[in-house]
């Protein structure tokens, strides 16, 4: 499906819909850090409430270096999924970025993210 990226209350999110390839992410985050509403520094959310991917552990270090790659664009970073299997999913990306040194966090609950992100 897709992957949408739009500014809400100082927030870059990127929606992540249905079943997607990871290029589409790659390009999404790139067209919005390059928009004029971009601003360093910004905190990201990654939502996949509404995803249907599943992700294999090389796909999840493949993210994990392109955003470890990023990391100096934002500020926190934050994924929100809606099912154990992908929590367990942003769990892993957690733990990978963490030798990145990148403020990253999994949550099961949009407000509980949206609350560390402005923390």
């Amino acid at each position: 499906m897709s992957v949408e990226a739009s500014y809400e209350n100082g927030i870059l999110r990127l929606r992540c819909h249905g079943r997607y390839a990871l290029e589409d992410f790659f390009d999404a985050f790139d067209n919005a850090i390059a928009s004029e509403q971009f601003e360093p520094g910004s905190p990201l959310l990654i939502d996949l409430l509404e995803s249907e991917e599943t992700r294999t552990e090389p796909e999840m270090r493949r993210l994990s270096d392109f955003l470890a790659g990023r990391s100096y664009l934002v500020g926190r970073c934050a994924i929100v999924a809606a099912t154990p299997f992908r929590y367990g999913l942003g769990r892993m990306l957690e733990s990978f970025l963490e030798a990145a040194e990148m403020e990253f966090s999994a949550f099961n609950e949009i407000s509980a993210a949206l609350a560390w992100l402005k923390g």
